[in-house]
């Protein structure tokens, strides 16, 4: 028994959660695996794998109640980022960017009358954004990794 088999062995997930994680389990072997030598090797972004996370509803793990999401563990969270990222390790990362780059969203996001969040956002093509390079990673190539450059990005009036 490997560590990361300890681990699994250890983990004592609520009922709800190991639904989730079996579901996930699911599809990372049936739909994902299967195309991760395509995605790697081309380079192309895994846009199947993403919408096939999305109709799962993998997502509302990482939105509050308050705003339509079903909050999970952060156990299960690294336990599905897990699972994707051994069927395809570009999708894995893709997948759990999507946590890192919401979560500051909700902390720090501005409110309108209506209770939703929103954020500044610098729209690819912006005269002061600048892709530095692309990296070339073996096994996460289709996970478009790049080195940005903000020069004199300036937010909204009130975005803090």
């Amino acid at each position: 028994m490997n560590t990361l088999e300890r681990l699994d062995a250890w983990l004592a997930l609520p009922e709800e959660e190991r639904m989730l994680l079996a579901s996930v389990q699911t599809l990372a072997s049936t739909q994902i695996a299967p195309r991760a030598e395509h995605a790697d090797r081309s380079a192309e972004f895994p846009w199947d794998n993403v919408k096939d996370i999305n109709a799962l509803g993998l997502n509302a793990m990482f939105i509050p109640e308050a705003y339509g999401g079903v909050p999970m563990s952060y156990c299960a969270y690294l336990a599905c980022v897990r699972e994707i990222s051994k069927a395809c390790a570009s999708t894995g990362i893709i997948w759990a960017t999507n946590f890192h780059g919401i979560k500051p969203v909700i902390t720090f996001g501005i409110a309108d009358a209506t209770g939703a969040i929103s954020a500044p956002v610098v729209e690819q093509g912006a005269p002061c954004l600048s892709v530095l390079r692309t990296e070339d990673k073996l096994g996460l190539r289709a996970s478009s990794t790049a080195a940005l450059s903000f020069d004199s990005c300036r937010g909204p009036r009130g975005s803090g």
